[in-house]
């Protein structure tokens, strides 16, 4: 099923956000969000989806059941709403589905609201031991920030992204994400811009909670030197997040053990974040849903990683989104050889190739359009000498590789 019969995708009403509509349909549900296992929060503009992954994999290495909310989906809605460790059937989802539209029939909600409401009254159903909640775009006003008392709160790296709905600055998007902490319950923070970390100091102050930093609280030493299973440099700031978030819950009371950690640490997935495609695509190729500059930044750190072990050209094939960043993202690849620009297949909100193609040469980037990903592949492939190829951009664009590719 590659995505429900309601609410309808960017579905009756747009992005709008705020906590009315869905305060009011949780009441007409009779609150299910009252019915959760302790809850823990993410918000950031990078690095949620991983950080929720090795915080899944220590718990579930614990013997632990989890609900997991993220977004957007890969592959199939489906992804979203993992139930007590297992991806949402067909047929529990378009139940859980019906009956949110039923209760709700009045509030005229966004499709984001309407899945995460699907999504909560899913866990109030299903016994399970913990929930992991991300947040869509925002914190202050999104749909999952209902619940008064996560807890536990995580907050990564923030950056400049969705700035038509979060504010037009770091600062003023710092606080849409920072306003996910709760008083009385502590929030553990990745490393972040002084103007962020300044934001949610302040923030915690605030509301009343205990904040703990990378970097100024906890660092890379607390992995014990287990390598994280998911590649990239950045991805051991994002294990550390974890493992301190779930030392945290584990001062809450629960059992988590030294092994479970190690385990966690070592064995987490997560698609599409510098995933090794290479055995689909033959030579060295990676898959990975970087969109804007602070993601470009990890892609760029990547490859000086991987240089170390083997120095290779880099190419990327890019497909973006109209409203993204794209100079932003472009000027921080200046390590790679060559960029080929295709649209994203089946989006109409996919950028033109040969207009995202003039911004990155305006950074200085050599680059070509492509009519699509196989051409993309072929011309790179044609190119004499050692290569690493990186497919990147959009999720979008690496869900639909995943699908057509690799499922």
């Amino acid at each position: 099923m590659k995505t429900p019969f309601w609410p309808v995708p960017f579905g009756s009403k747009p992005i709008d956000l705020g906590l009315e509509r869905v305060e009011e349909a949780l009441k007409k549900m009779g609150n299910p969000h009252l019915k959760l296992p302790p809850m823990i929060h993410i918000a950031g503009t990078n690095g949620k989806g991983s950080t929720l992954a090795f915080l899944r994999a220590i718990l579930e290495a614990e013997g632990y059941n989890c609900h997991v909310y993220t977004s957007p989906h890969l592959v199939e809605f489906n992804e979203r709403i993992v139930v007590a460790g297992e991806k949402i059937s067909d047929e529990f989802l378009n139940e859980i589905l019906q009956q949110t539209k039923e209760l709700t029939e009045q509030v005229n909600l966004t499709f984001f609201e309407g899945t995460t409401l699907a999504a909560i009254l899913a866990f109030s159903k299903i016994k399970a031991d913990f929930v992991l909640l991300e947040t869509g775009m925002g914190g202050r006003l999104d749909a999952t920030n209902i619940i008064d008392e996560p807890l536990l709160t995580i907050i990564t790296p923030i950056s400049l992204d969705h700035t038509e709905f979060l504010g037009d600055t770091i600062e003023k998007i710092a606080y849409e994400k920072a306003s996910i902490m709760k008083g009385n319950t502590p929030c553990i923070v990745a490393g972040q811009v002084e103007e962020v970390a300044k934001v949610i100091k302040n923030y915690s102050e605030k509301v009343g909670c205990d904040v703990y930093f990378f970097e100024k609280d906890f660092d890379y030493k607390i992995l014990n030197n287990s390598k994280p299973a998911l590649f990239g440099k950045h991805q051991y700031m994002n294990a550390a997040v974890a493992v301190r978030s779930a030392l945290e819950i584990k001062n809450k009371g629960h059992k988590i053990s030294d092994e479970a950690i190690a385990k966690g640490i070592t064995s987490a997935k997560w698609l599409a974040r510098l995933q090794d495609v290479s055995n689909i695509f033959g030579g060295e190729v990676y898959l990975d849903g970087s969109h804007n500059p602070q993601g470009a930044e990890t892609i760029s750190e990547f490859i000086k990683e991987k240089n170390n072990e083997a120095v290779k050209d880099s190419y990327l094939i890019v497909g973006m989104l109209k409203n993204k960043d794209a100079e932003g993202f472009f000027a921080n690849l200046k390590n790679v050889k060559k960029i080929f620009f295709i649209s994203i297949p089946n989006d109409l909100n996919s950028a033109n190739p040969e207009d995202i193609k003039v911004i990155a040469e305006k950074v200085g980037i050599n680059s070509e359009a492509s009519d699509n990903l196989d051409e993309a592949l072929n011309k790179i492939n044609k190119i004499s000498g050692d290569k690493r190829v990186i497919i990147c951009g959009s999720l979008y664009l690496a869900g639909w590789v995943l699908e057509n590719y690799i499922s």
